[in-house]
């Protein structure tokens, strides 16, 4: 079988798996921020959600928590790579900041279906610099809780990834 054809098996199955909603190579974006990405032979699609600012990277991450705190999801942990990497010796200079953001009540309803659910919470963002800019982004609770076989969270995933979505866009 041609690499091509392989690989866009896979892209079905996972496209399946996941249950995102059917849609054309002509309809996806050239860009990877958005989630999809067009390669030769097919789609690759993203559990990433980003959105790039033109904030500085304190005023970014300053405004994602509280527009985070606005939407009640409190920040549960954060960790700058940065600051982890130089504290261990290694040379990194980009800020690149990890956040554990958290719903309680919204926790409760995923751990009360599949107590397994749990290997993914708390939900992750970030707030980074490249060269071109600041990031805000985070992992899409709806792919995450797509790739967890016989577990019903599409809904709870969805309202989430809404609403964490939202904090994003309020921030940039």
């Amino acid at each position: 079988m041609h690499v091509n054809e392989v690989n866009k098996q896979k892209v079905n199955r996972c496209i399946q798996k996941m249950n995102l909603e059917a849609f054309t190579l002509q309809s996806i974006p050239p860009s990877g921020i958005l989630g999809v990405r067009k390669y030769d032979g097919g789609i690759e699609v993203s559990i990433v959600f980003e959105k790039k600012t033109d904030k500085s990277y304190d005023k970014a991450l300053e405004d994602l928590k509280a527009a985070l705190t606005e939407r009640k999801f409190g920040v549960l942990w954060e960790m700058n790579f940065k600051d982890k990497l130089q504290e261990k010796g290694l040379d990194f200079n980009q800020n690149f900041k990890v956040l554990e953001v958290c719903n309680p009540g919204k926790a409760k309803v995923v751990l009360d279906r599949h107590l397994e659910a749990g290997y993914m919470l708390p939900c992750k963002m970030v707030v980074y610099e490249k060269e071109d800019g600041v990031r805000i982004g985070m992992m899409k609770p709806t792919r995450l809780a797509g790739i967890m076989e016989g577990i019903e969270l599409d809904d709870v995933a969805k309202e989430v990834e809404e609403i964490l979505a939202a904090a994003i866009e309020a921030a940039i």
